[in-house]
C-alpha cells in the first residue's frame, strides 16, 4: 500500500515587501545559518522563527528569494528592516512556520495576500507557477505613511512598557488592510479605532513567555 500524501502545511500572516516568489526552504537557526547559506549557493525561501535587523542587513541579496518568520508584525523592527533593506518578497508573523519547515521543503510565498504554503500538493503549486515573477497590486500613494500614523503611538506604547522584541499584534494584518483602505481613498469605520486602541493597550499585558521565538535567530 502506498504512503498517504503529505498534507500541506498553510499559514497566514503580515506582507512587508509585496510579490510572489517559490523554491526551497532554508530553516534559519541563528549564526551558524548566515555561513550555511553562503556555502549553499542556492537561492531558497529563508523560514525563520525571527530575524534580528543586524542579520537581514547580512543575508545576500542574490541567495535570498523571500523571506518569511513566525514573529513579527507592523509594529516590529522587523517590519521596516525588511522593507527598507531586503526587497525581496517577504511575509512575517506566520504563526508556526518554522517549527513545521523542514530543509528543502517547496515554499509558496504569496507576498500579495501573506500565504505561505508547505509542501504544496500540484493543485496548489500549478496556478502558482503562473503567478510567480508576476506584480500584486501596487500599495496605494500614501500607504506607509498611513500605517505609520496608525502604528506609530502604538509601538511607542510598547517601548514606554519594556515589551522584548519582537512585537507580536494579532492586530498586525487587519492594521495593514486600514491603512490600504484608507490609503485607497476609503472612509473611516467605526470598528477602526476599536483596533488601533486593542493593540495599543496589549502593551501592558504580560508578555506570554511560552509565545516569544526561540533563540535561533
Amino acid at each position: 500500500m502506498s504512503e498517504a500524501l503529505e498534507q500541506p502545511w498553510i499559514g497566514q500572516g503580515t506582507c512587508v515587501v509585496r510579490g510572489y516568489t517559490m523554491g526551497p526552504a532554508f530553516v534559519w537557526r541563528g549564526w551558524p545559518s548566515l555561513r550555511a547559506l553562503v556555502h549553499e549557493r542556492m537561492p531558497v525561501i529563508v523560514v525563520a522563527d525571527y530575524l534580528e535587523q543586524h542579520m537581514i542587513t547580512r543575508l545576500p541579496p542574490e541567495l535570498v528569494l523571500g523571506v518569511v518568520t513566525a514573529h513579527g508584525s507592523v509594529i516590529d523592527p522587523l517590519y521596516e528592516a525588511l522593507a527598507e533593506g531586503l526587497q525581496r518578497p517577504s511575509v512575517i508573523g506566520v504563526r508556526g512556520v518554522a517549527a513545521a519547515a523542514r530543509p528543502g521543503d517547496l515554499v509558496l510565498v504569496d507576498a500579495g495576500d501573506g500565504n505561505v504554503v508547505l509542501r504544496p500538493d500540484p493543485e496548489l503549486e500549478r496556478p502558482f507557477r503562473q503567478m510567480k515573477g508576476r506584480t500584486p497590486e501596487r500599495k496605494p500613494a500614501g500607504f506607509d505613511e498611513v500605517l505609520r500614523r496608525l502604528t506609530d503611538p502604538i509601538q511607542k506604547a510598547w517601548l514606554r512598557f519594556g515589551r522584548p522584541l519582537p512585537y507580536d499584534l494579532p492586530e498586525s494584518r487587519t492594521l495593514y488592510a486600514i491603512a490600504w483602505r484608507l490609503s485607497a481613498g476609503g472612509m473611516p469605520r467605526p470598528e477602526d479605532d476599536a483596533v488601533v486602541r486593542r493593540a495599543y493597550e496589549r502593551a501592558a499585558e504580560r508578555p506570554d513567555p511560552n509565545e516569544g521565538p526561540s533563540d535561533d535567530r
